[in-house]
């Protein structure tokens, strides 16, 4: 399943960047999710290239309930966003990787930090979402699209909140 994504901002390309690689930021945004236990770290600084770990757990309650009788403690998930430089057509691109613990999912997917204008920009997402249960695939992933899209609204809810100070 693909799936894609976008956020507009009343901000720079480059203040975005600064804001996604803020650890105070990220903590904001993960603790807008329903997770039970968190834990985040950057490496790198814009403007060069930086890369956003994170791990939390999920507790079976806020799963869609094809997911809960798969998952019953929950889901482990670990998350790597790895955005590189600012490109020469001012683009910032990079790439996610989800990994779900002991799930039948494999999701990855490539984000950008478009300028337009000087004062806005947009963050755009291309996912790609695989569950390998048989028969059951393609209920999996609508199901995981749901709590993927609920974590990019809680990201965009964030973004805005610290940019409108």
């Amino acid at each position: 399943m693909r799936l894609s994504a976008l956020a507009r901002y009343p901000a720079p390309a480059g203040r975005v960047a600064e804001i996604l690689a803020d650890q105070s930021f990220i903590d904001a945004w993960l603790a807008g999710e329903p997770t039970f236990a968190r834990s985040a770290s950057v490496a790198g600084t814009p403007p060069g290239a930086f890369t956003v770990s994170i791990r939390r757990r999920i507790p079976v309650g806020d799963l869609p309930p094809q997911l809960r009788q798969l998952m019953p403690r929950g889901l482990d998930v670990r998350q790597v966003n790895a955005w590189e430089a600012v490109g020469s057509d001012g683009v910032r691109r990079g790439t996610s990787a989800v990994d779900i613990l002991g799930a039948p999912v494999k999701l990855t997917g490539t984000m950008a930090l478009v300028p337009k204008g000087d004062e806005e920009c947009e963050q755009r997402y291309a996912i790609d979402l695989q569950a390998t249960v048989p028969m059951m695939g393609a209920k999996i992933e609508q199901a995981a699209a749901h709590v993927i899209q609920r974590a990019l609204d809680t990201e965009k809810a964030a973004m805005l909140a610290r940019l409108n100070g």
